[in-house]
């Protein structure tokens, strides 16, 4: 079979030659390129020992890119962590976990961290007080270390852009980034436009969008078994996960009463082209009229209200579980 060799030189900075693209960032690239270019990979590991303290390291890490026939692929996936300055202690830590755990056994197309510093203050179940220079820092500390491809930051100043994200979601021609009671929505409405104006984006293609703060646990490839529930059913627009269970939770559509599954905003697989088509969301009217708020509470309740509404619906199923910190 034709094929050839990608080979990285002291791929643990054991020698410290250079500061180069840490080996996370190949496996990450060469993994993306994989079913579009149609090749597999093997890995291999050349060792040498270190003449003065005689221990074993790592010399070369070499990607052997084997050719294969061109395969079908099924849609792809974007990954959207959302974040805010609350979290300038852990952010750097908890998307290291994030992104270290779903690499492990799935490929995303690209990765996305929102960082929402419209509010510094004042937040809803505020737990600490904010460190922006902190912040700032491990947000930087992040895009050195290639963890994600894009860091989105929305500073809620810009009213023009806020404007267009009410109009084009909402319906309404309001600046607002929050809703009546304090619940942000236009960075995540923003960093879903910047995701389906990426140029890697195709139709069908998922986001999985989670809090900073989930600890996921995964043991397959969730964004391939995701795509086929998908595909299969053209009414799921959200499918979530439940908390860690003793026993195993089949797809479901209804919950224990009976109910339609509301929309999981912790964590949860969008089909982006699905919601989009409902645009503009049509919003419960606001009970204390504002030209600064266009919803009263979290953007969740009108995505529910109008996913049934258009006779869509959200399921849950065992694929991935997460706990939140």
């Amino acid at each position: 079979m034709e094929g050839c060799a990608l080979v990285v030189e002291d791929p643990h900075c054991y020698r410290k030659i250079k500061a180069g693209r840490p080996l996370r960032f190949f496996k990450r690239h060469l993994s993306r390129q994989q079913v579009q270019l149609s090749f597999k990979i093997e890995q291999e590991e050349i060792v040498a020992i270190d003449e003065e303290s005689f221990q074993e390291y790592v010399t070369y890490h070499v990607f052997l890119l084997i050719s294969l026939d061109r395969i079908p692929t099924l849609p792809g996936c974007f990954l959207m962590i959302k974040s805010c300055p609350m979290e300038h202690e852990t952010i750097l830590s908890n998307v290291h976990k994030i992104v270290h755990s779903l690499e492990q056994t799935t490929t995303l197309k690209s990765i996305f961290l929102v960082a929402d510093t419209s509010k510094q203050d004042g937040f809803l179940r505020q737990y600490t007080s904010v460190d922006m220079h902190a912040y700032t820092t491990a947000l930087d500390k992040i895009i050195e270390e290639r963890l994600v491809d894009k860091l989105v930051i929305v500073d809620g100043k810009d009213s023009a852009q806020l404007f267009q994200v009410n109009n084009r979601w909402l319906g309404k021609s309001f600046a607002s980034s929050h809703s009546i009671t304090g619940q942000q929505y236009a960075s995540t409405m923003i960093g879903f436009d910047m995701i389906r104006n990426h140029p890697c984006f195709e139709p069908n293609d998922l986001v999985l969008q989670m809090d900073s703060d989930i600890i996921i646990k995964c043991n397959c490839d969730i964004i391939r078994q995701c795509a086929s529930i998908f595909e299969r059913d053209p009414s799921v627009v959200t499918f979530a996960f439940p908390i860690p269970s003793k026993g195993g939770v089949a797809l479901q559509h209804l919950d224990k009463a009976g109910k339609p599954f509301r929309f999981e905003i912790r964590c949860s697989f969008l089909h982006l082209d699905r919601l989009v088509a409902m645009l503009p969301l049509r919003a419960h009217d606001v009970k204390v009229p504002s030209e600064n708020y266009c919803i009263d509470n979290g953007w969740w309740h009108t995505l529910d209200y109008n996913i049934q509404l258009n006779g869509m619906k959200s399921c849950r199923g065992d694929l991935m579980q997460f706990l939140r910190q």
